[in-house]
């Protein structure tokens, strides 16, 4: 008798327990048998348990992949279009989308709306590059994210083994088809609006992007009292440039003058900047710098 008392109460408390477990763990799909006892008492435990509610583009069961015929690599030629596109292996769509160490001329794109994503542009610099693709679950690169996924691009060279500085320049700072485009970043235009055109932009190692104010000073010469210094900065990548130091009494274009290094006039040039030693008595005068491709 005291086993048989000892026995229902057992049950009773592995009963309880089950109950109380069943209360914290409200969406309950299935329940299967646990075990029978000698007097045929089945109780039931939770096999399979759906939390409602949760949305998330973490884990193995989402991840990024190309479409259609794409592949995890990318074949490409500098100055030839180029197009990849990739979307997420599930129904939901992501808010946003990151894509890291494209070479210079690609862009990446993406609409949440058909969950498709894509990079494309010209490229204009060869090599071998791994591309980074993530995508998140919120706008703004906020929430879950999935898994990185890698893309290896390889880009093959044009003819030309020695790409313009000048082009390469315009890839860092304008993607896609911009950096291609001569009424977006071509030499003549001031793309930031500043009085300096883009090839100067580079020449004097500035950022066509941020408005700046003239990089030229002049100064008297301090081995030279008589002569004075008209000094401008220099990149290092633009030494291909033509450049022509021109002088007027006036702005009317078609006085300017060549000036010839002589006795009186001498240009110095170094990595850092490209300097014109002239008379101090110049006074009055305009000085100019031309650069040409």
């Amino acid at each position: 008798m005291m086993i048989k008392i000892h026995f229902q109460r057992s049950l009773h408390l592995l009963t309880s327990t089950l109950a109380v477990t069943a209360q914290r763990l409200p969406f309950i799909k299935h329940f299967g048998a646990l075990f029978s006892s000698p007097v045929s008492l089945r109780i039931a435990t939770p096999l399979t348990v759906s939390f409602a509610g949760t949305h998330s583009l973490s884990g193995q069961s989402v991840v990024v992949e190309p479409v259609g015929t794409f592949t995890d690599s990318a074949e490409g030629k500098v100055e030839e279009a180029f197009n990849w596109a990739f979307t997420i292996t599930d129904g939901h769509n992501p808010g946003s989308c990151t894509v890291t160490g494209l070479p210079a001329g690609l862009e990446h794109g993406f609409d949440s709306g058909t969950r498709l994503g894509f990079i494309s542009g010209t490229p204009i610099e060869s090599g071998s590059f791994t591309a980074i693709v993530t995508m998140w679950r919120r706008p703004n690169l906020q929430g879950e994210a999935t898994p990185s996924y890698s893309l290896a691009i390889n880009i093959e060279g044009s003819s030309d083994p020695d790409p313009d500085p000048f082009t390469v320049w315009r890839g860092l700072h304008w993607n896609g088809e911009e950096a291609a485009n001569d009424e977006v970043s071509g030499p003549n235009i001031d793309s930031d609006e500043d009085g300096i055109p883009n090839l100067l932009e580079f020449f004097f190692d500035l950022h066509p992007l941020q408005k700046e104010v003239d990089p030229g000073r002049i100064a008297v010469d301090p081995e030279d009292a008589d002569k004075l210094l008209y000094t401008l900065p220099l990149n290092p990548n633009a030494g291909s440039l033509t450049t022509q130091f021109q002088e007027s009494n006036s702005l009317k274009e078609s006085e300017w003058e060549d000036i010839t290094p002589n006795a009186d006039y001498e240009v110095l040039t170094s990595n850092e900047s490209i300097q014109l030693r002239f008379p101090k008595d110049s006074q009055g005068k305009f000085i100019r710098l031309i650069v040409s491709l």
